[in-house]
């Protein structure tokens, strides 16, 4: 039986246009979509298609992530160059848009800069992320921060396309990612500096500036 975010996904495709595949088609490629960093993405083992995610980074610091997989799949992500996690950390993560229900799900850290947690597969919650304006989020009960959620329903339709664009694809070329940007996306290369006033400590705390409802993408 189909998933309520695989039906989603299959009817959003068809009822929007579908972005044009390359004469070639042999490589996955990355994109902006209204100032989302948008890119399909690997495995890096067997080559076929793992995921799409897009983000976008905000002046709070974080760069903010979202993925879809080849089963469609969604997961959410928060990336900072100045964290310091142990790698496979979990995190409580709670969050709530445009002053709604609170939602709670565990991220793991992927890499010591990169928290992804996967989100229920749920049409409404989706929607709220899609129609949103703010959401709200605090990360094991440190200080709320505030992301607007700025061209998410064109961010989040065109992630649905792309993953089902791209998940039959087999990259057969030693052409792959490197590890940090196959995790979940573009920009998590530890080699980035976010603009940020305050550094986390050693212990990988989530300290961040009080301008984080205001978005500054790259």
């Amino acid at each position: 039986m189909l998933t309520d975010i695989r039906i989603l996904a299959i009817a959003t495709f068809a009822a929007a246009a579908s972005l044009a595949m390359p004469a070639s088609a042999a490589t996955i490629t990355s994109y902006k979509v209204s100032g989302w960093s948008m890119g399909a993405y690997t495995n890096d083992q067997t080559g076929r298609f793992s995921h799409c995610a897009a983000s976008a980074q905000y002046r709070n610091g974080l760069l903010l992530l979202f993925s879809v997989t080849e089963s469609f799949q969604w997961s959410i992500g928060f990336s900072n160059q100045d964290w310091n996690l142990r790698q496979g950390r979990e995190v409580d993560v709670d969050f709530r848009i445009d002053g709604g229900r609170n939602h709670s799900i565990r991220a793991n850290a992927v890499t010591n800069r990169l928290l992804r947690g996967r989100l229920p597969d749920s049409v409404e919650l989706f929607n709220q992320f899609r129609l949103g304006l703010r959401m709200v989020v605090s990360l094991n009960d440190n200080a709320p921060v505030t992301f607007n959620l700025t061209d998410t329903n064109v961010m989040l339709t065109e992630i649905l396309q792309c993953a089902h664009k791209y998940k039959d694809y087999t990259d057969r070329r030693d052409n792959r990612r490197n590890e940090s940007e196959r995790d979940f996306g573009p920009n998590t290369r530890d080699d980035r500096r976010p603009p940020s006033n305050e550094r986390a400590g050693s212990d990988g705390s989530f300290r961040e500036r009080s301008d984080d409802n205001r978005v500054a993408r790259t």
